[in-house]
């Protein structure tokens, strides 16, 4: 039996989740007998830390969307 993990970033509902939700049900759907958990990366290290990250994070993306904006064009979906 194959064992899968996966390992979103934080727990706050993203895209993120989203995605390993439907990865996790497609895989479910190739093969039955695979066993599958998911496990929010920062979380599982330290709670507090992932209460400030996700703070900082959502701050982030309020108060400045541009920077925000130009730091994952650039770094994270760069073509």
């Amino acid at each position: 039996m194959a064992k899968v993990l996966i390992l979103p970033l934080l727990k706050m509902p993203s895209g993120h989740h989203q995605v390993a939700e439907a990865l996790m049900h497609k895989l479910k759907c190739m093969d039955s007998t695979i066993e599958m958990k998911k496990v929010d990366l920062i979380s599982y290290t330290s709670g507090m830390l992932e209460k400030i990250v996700t703070k900082m994070y959502l701050n982030w993306i309020q108060k400045a969307p541009r920077t925000y904006q130009w730091v994952y064009k650039h770094f994270i979906y760069a073509d």
